[in-house]
């Protein structure tokens, strides 16, 4: 066996996380989009973001393909979050990204532990050519929240010169 069964475990909880990250994101675009009137900002976040976290998912998911290893869809919580401000907002998706890349850590521990030498280099390439983009971005979209303060239309005006994910 390639994977472990205690490695495979690490690799849905990563899955889990992404799909959770969705969530979260798909309600933070609504509630910019309703009430904070952030139509642009929404619209770009929730393509060039908040889509990208199932196909982050399924890059976890071909690792288990790759070695006839089932993926087990773990449930994701309901999220009816209302934020009183946009950094209040990207405060949380930064934390529960930072989360997601100590998901991604630890499951390369347990992948080094259980001896899943090809599971820990993948996952290594995913957290350092692909994930980090992510942490950035988000850090990003935290820092720009916190400066723009209340003035969340400028915010909004503004999004294309600080997005950077494609």
């Amino acid at each position: 066996m390639l994977i472990s069964p205690r490695t495979n475990e690490q690799l849905n909880l990563i899955i889990q996380q992404m799909f959770i990250l969705n969530r979260i994101l798909d309600r933070a675009v609504s509630v910019m989009s309703v009430k904070f009137c952030c139509v642009e900002a929404s619209e770009v976040i929730h393509k060039n973001f908040a889509h990208n976290f199932p196909l982050l998912a399924d890059q976890i998911s071909e690792i288990q393909d790759a070695f006839n290893v089932l993926t087990d869809y773990l449930e994701t919580p309901t999220d009816i979050s209302d934020y009183s401000s946009l950094s209040e907002m990207f405060e949380k998706v930064l934390e529960n990204v930072i989360s997601a890349n100590d998901t991604i850590i630890g499951a390369i521990e347990i992948a080094n532990e259980e001896n899943d030498i090809n599971v820990k280099a993948s996952l290594e390439s995913f957290l350092a050519t692909v994930f980090i983009k992510y942490i950035k971005q988000s850090i990003i979209l935290r820092d720009k929240a916190m400066l723009y303060g209340d003035n969340v239309l400028q915010f909004d005006r503004d999004i294309n010169t600080f997005f950077k994910l494609e």
